[in-house]
């Protein structure tokens, strides 16, 4: 390992300070305020970046702000943040030790494509919204948010948030400027900060982050310049332009969070970073415009009413007289087009605000209550539809049709009883008809339905799904989240689109292992890609197993019914040597089913466990055969390195997937779970 890299006494003195506990690879970056090393931990086999303060900044405002920079980022601890490990001092060299980001910055990534596409940018905007939420919740304001301190992981995309260096703590008032003095970026400054005030909340970092996201979505900072106090200005003073119009394709509720987010006064933004974070979930109410959320459903009532009117006015032209029935048709008809002429009239102003797709999204978003298939741009976040059984989305769709074609059944009898009044008509003709009428429609529609019915039933029983489950998985909320999160639920859905090729599918995973090895380099390993290939599929195999296992102990682990075993010890009270027979060998019984109830759920647990772990393993597999296909022409000590992770990771699976054998042989001697 390359110890220095660079000729500076300073960088010799940190290699020195540092010992055998870190070795130097390489400069990082330089800036004003500190220099960034990467170094490489032996002990963990991990990689490091180390900050050091430039030796003209040791002492003053500089070497304070460096300290407490150290002590802001110890404090912190989350998904989005970059660690720190530890801090040092030698003589008047001052260094600390934080994790290392292996990809780039947010702001080289813009310069490189200038704006992202909209569900990264929505991603990225979440991530650090969710890592200011922790540092607010900690007291701490960052106060110089901007894409120079946002990192994305290479492998991951994962944004992580770094340099806390003139944060503010709020329980101590701590801060290094005096009433007046500007520190931050100008260009991502609030209001209240570019005027210079020092109280400063977490709002003021919630109006930077809108800034980020302003640049992320359109491709442009909200406010340019080239002299500070015009750009600080025009934060103050000016509204940004909207975003849907240098973005028309972003989506509103995106816009309108951002545009939020960019109030000039605290008090009309978001209240917190949290309450951001949970805008951005695609079809959240909170970032939808009130105009919006007032424009909801109007379509879908307008269809309504106007449907009831075509109808009336059919109905009325066949049951009045011949010479009134164009007079029925013209009233009714002309109320239900009126109807839907004004509505749309009406809502031009949103037409033009907002735009076509938001406003008819808006108008036929998807009732909670309707059960079947709906136009993908109106369906609510989290709609399971197409993650449904065939088999569960024909019956839902034929008990949604059944409704109309009992209205166009009916629709039909009086169409053809329209030249006969009942009163002058032979019963003999009127019974025909009816006859008629009920074999071509109601035969077809009950015969479907039937055998439809008995498909399911058959579906059901293999499957394993109670009475109780079928009917809900027929007629419940296709957004109700708790019932499909059930596992033995869940394990009948399709993988979600928008997670295929996912890194929580194991058989996305295993796809993307098997098509390494079909792809592997030339002069590679063609053993090691052969062996991650079977590990792979073995890890898969037995993930399989586990939800096999899982969905069936869903099925038998119904928390009523221990709810209902142990209200049968309670009523039969404490035991008593006086006690009769039959009491006696019933609280034999109920304490039976009891510890077998009790060990099927340990038993659920373990496996969600195992399950847990060998997930794991698999994704480690897939991001580090990933990664040394990529670096194997790059560098090969690196690639070295990787290949015997990958080694390790192989062998680990054929330990672990013979140790769960072991354990389940043992348990079923034992008798702890019952036999497959």
């Amino acid at each position: 390992m390359v110890a220095v890299l660079i000729d500076e006494p300073r960088t010799a003195l940190l290699a020195a300070s540092l010992g055998a506990q870190y070795q130097l690879v390489r400069l990082l970056g330089r800036g004003g305020m500190g220099v960034v090393y990467l170094a490489y931990d032996p002990f963990l086999d991990r990689h490091v970046a180390i900050k050091t303060l430039p030796a003209e900044l040791t002492t003053g405002e500089a070497r304070e702000r460096f300290l407490r920079e150290a002590r802001t980022a110890a404090r912190l601890s989350h998904a989005h943040i970059v660690p720190l490990y530890t801090f040092g001092q030698s003589d008047d060299l001052l260094y600390y030790v934080m994790g290392y980001v292996e990809g780039e910055s947010l702001e080289a990534r813009l310069q490189r494509e200038r704006r992202l596409p909209v569900d990264e940018a929505r991603r990225i905007i979440a991530e650090v919204a969710d890592a200011l939420s922790y540092a607010h919740d900690m007291g701490i304001v960052h106060r110089d948010l901007k894409p120079d301190n946002i990192l994305l992981d290479r492998t991951t995309g994962r944004a992580m948030l770094t340099d806390f260096g003139i944060a503010k703590q709020r329980a101590t008032a701590e801060t290094l400027t005096g009433a007046g003095v500007i520190v931050g970026t100008p260009h991502y400054m609030s209001p209240e900060q570019a005027a210079g005030e020092r109280q400063l909340d977490g709002r003021s970092d919630i109006y930077s982050l809108g800034v980020i996201a302003y640049r992320l979505i359109t491709g442009r900072l909200p406010f340019e310049g080239d002299q500070l106090m015009d750009v600080l200005g025009q934060h103050m003073t000016r509204a940004p332009v909207p975003v849907h119009q240098l973005a028309p394709d972003s989506p509103v509720d995106l816009a309108n969070v951002v545009e939020r987010a960019l109030a000039k006064a605290p008090a009309d933004r978001w209240p917190a970073a949290s309450a951001l974070r949970d805008a951005l979930t695609p079809g959240s109410d909170e970032a939808i415009p009130d105009d919006l959320r007032r424009a909801r459903h109007v379509g879908l009532r307008m269809g309504a009413l106007s449907l009831a009117m075509f109808e009336a006015g059919f109905v009325g032209s066949i049951v009045a007289t011949p010479p009134t029935r164009l007079i029925w048709a013209g009233i009714f008809g002309g109320i239900g087009l009126f109807t839907s002429v004004a509505t749309v009239v009406g809502s031009i102003p949103l037409f033009r605000r907002f735009g076509a797709r938001a406003v008819l999204e808006s108008w036929f978003r998807q009732p909670t209550w309707f059960t079947s298939w709906w136009p993908a741009f109106g369906r609510a976040h989290g709609d399971v539809w197409d993650r449904l059984p065939p088999i569960v989305r024909r019956l839902r769709r034929l008990n949604a049709l059944s409704w109309v074609w009992l209205v166009a059944s009916l629709d039909l009898l009086l169409w053809l009883l329209r030249d006969a009044p009942l009163a002058t008509t032979p019963v003999s003709t009127v019974t025909h008809r009816l006859l008629w009428f009920a074999a071509t429609n109601y035969a077809a529609a009950v015969g479907a339905l039937a055998l439809a019915a008995h498909a399911f039933r058959r579906w059901m029983k293999q499957v394993g799904l109670t009475k109780r489950d079928a009917e809900r998985l027929l007629h419940e909320s296709l957004g109700a989240k708790v019932f499909w999160a059930q596992p033995n639920i869940a394990a009948l859905l399709a993988p979600h689109e928008a997670h295929r090729a996912s890194h929580d599918d194991p058989a996305d995973l295993v796809r993307a292992i098997e098509a390494a090895v079909r792809n592997a380099p030339d002069g590679a390993d063609g053993a090691l890609y052969r062996d991650a290939g079977n590990a792979a599929r073995a890890l898969a195999r037995n993930i399989a197993a586990c939800d096999q296992e899982v969905a069936q102990l869903g099925r038998d682990v119904d928390p009523q019914e221990r709810a209902r075993i142990q209200a049968g010890l309670d009523a039969l009270g404490a035991a008593q040597e006086s006690e009769r027979e039959p009491k006696r060998q019933m609280r034999h019984l109920l304490e039976q089913q009891a510890r077998l109830f009790d060990d099927l759920v340990k038993r659920r647990d373990e496996l969600l466990a195992r399950r847990t772990l060998l997930l794991e393993q698999l994704r480690a597999l897939s991001i580090q055969l990933a990664a040394l296909r990529a670096m194997a022409a790059a560098d090969g000590g690196e690639a070295t390195q990787i290949s015997g992770r990958i080694h390790s990771i192989i062998r680990g699976v054929e330990y672990r997937v013979e140790a769960m054998r072991e354990a389940d042989r043992a348990a079923l001697a034992h008798g702890s779970i019952p036999p497959s």
